[in-house]
């Protein structure tokens, strides 16, 4: 085959490669946020990032958000390096917070958020993203008054507005209600099955089970372990084994 010829495979919704970023400052020792670490996303998979504090789960998600450039190595999202204007309109990414304006409405919020990044249908999106994260009877509450918990709806509704083939999800449970849980994990299991990929971060391996296909563990920067979630799951079974897995530290 020549050179020449246009592959007809399709890129990884994510491909990290080899990505080395900064480093952290703990009492007396520096510790790479990233080092050496690669990691590919194919349609329909979901990657679980676990690892203790300072284990650089959320610096990998801001990288390939775009949102920082790696000191070493790639991170290419469909084909086309993190951080380009076609790489974001593909992603969808829920980082732990946002510094909302407290002002605005969690509506006004998210019509102005689609209106910026040119979204058609912005009544209806919002709407369903409501629906999906338990936003329904907030829509006119002030972002400044919200709790907690329905502030990290509001994150969630704003990363699922445009349906994008690649969700990055950075501690996406933390301080939901039980039901907002199994509606937002019912809808990644039909974008997952539609074939979206997902990358989500989170401290309980937990949040995994039924949902995540594969998992990366993460320690000081480091991936120490990575492959399919039912073989990761198995062997973290028990305290002793989860402490061995995650450097002794609880998840």
């Amino acid at each position: 085959m020549s050179l020449d010829a246009v592959s007809t495979v399709s890129p990884p919704l994510l491909q990290a490669v080899a990505v080395e970023h900064g480093y952290r400052r703990f009492p007396g020792r520096r510790v790479p946020s990233l080092r050496g670490v690669s990691l590919s996303v194919e349609p329909g998979q979901c990657w679980g990032l676990i690892g203790p504090n300072g284990s650089g789960k959320s610096t990998l998600l801001r990288l390939a958000a775009g949102l920082a450039e790696p000191a070493r190595g790639e991170l290419r999202v469909r084909g086309v390096r993190a951080g380009r204007a076609a790489a974001r309109a593909a992603i969808g990414y829920a980082p732990e917070s946002v510094r909302w304006p407290p002002a605005l409405t969690v509506a006004g919020a998210l019509h102005e958020l689609a209106a910026i990044t040119g979204l058609r249908g912005s009544l209806e999106r919002v709407g369903r993203a409501a629906r999906i994260t338990g936003l329904e009877g907030l829509l006119d509450r002030r972002l400044g008054s919200l709790s907690q918990g329905q502030a990290r709806r509001a994150v969630l509704a704003q990363a699922l507005l445009d349906e994008p083939p690649l969700l990055l999800l950075d501690e996406p449970f933390a301080s939901l209600d039980s039901l907002v849980i199994l509606d937002v994990r019912e809808h990644l299991l039909q974008r997952l099955a539609q074939g979206a990929g997902v990358v989500l971060a989170s401290h309980r391996l937990e949040d995994f089970t039924g949902l995540a296909t594969h998992v990366l563990v993460l320690r000081d920067g480091v991936a120490v372990r990575s492959g399919e979630a039912g073989e990761v799951l198995a062997a973290a079974q028990g305290r002793e084994a989860l402490a061995s897995l995650l450097g002794g530290a609880g998840a």
